[in-house]
């Protein structure tokens, strides 16, 4: 299990109906690796044996909803995080894109995108020691059943 807490000092402000805008500073974030192999192996930037890392930086997330039609949605939220100790330049993302089409009464087609890239995990490349932009993309059939 791997769990990322973090607490932080914020502005969040909705400039317009559709977007969200969260801003902080300084954000304290942690990375608990609970996984005795993975922690073995430095996973998620953790030190080698370790079992969590503490990070202090600045965290911005941004939140975009838009529905087109009745039938057509879009839901968007970008995370950047930079950490002040370690290389502030390379900065974390995350950024979750959700696109959903409701077909019918009871039917409705999602498709979703996310894209993360952390400079703390280095596990590709030829030598498996490199960062790299990971991308995750789903198509999903649901059933809208109303209780």
């Amino acid at each position: 299990m791997i769990v990322f807490p973090d607490s932080n000092i914020f502005v969040h402000f909705k400039p317009i109906e559709n977007l969200s805008i969260f801003v902080s500073p300084i954000t304290v974030r942690w990375t608990i690796v609970k996984d005795d192999i993975l922690a073995a192996q430095g996973a998620y930037g953790v030190d080698s044996g370790k079992h969590s890392i503490t990070e202090v930086g600045a965290f911005a997330s941004v939140n975009y909803f838009k529905e087109f039609n009745k039938v057509v949605t879009y839901k968007g939220r970008l995370d950047l995080f930079a950490n002040y100790r370690d290389k502030p330049q390379n900065v974390d993302l995350y950024f979750t894109n959700i696109l959903n089409v409701k077909l019918s009464k009871v039917l409705s087609l999602t498709y979703s995108l996310d894209m993360i890239y952390d400079d703390d995990v280095r596990q590709f490349g030829k030598s498996g020691e490199a960062a790299a932009l990971q991308l995750k993309s789903l198509i999903g059939l649901g059933l809208l059943v109303k209780f």
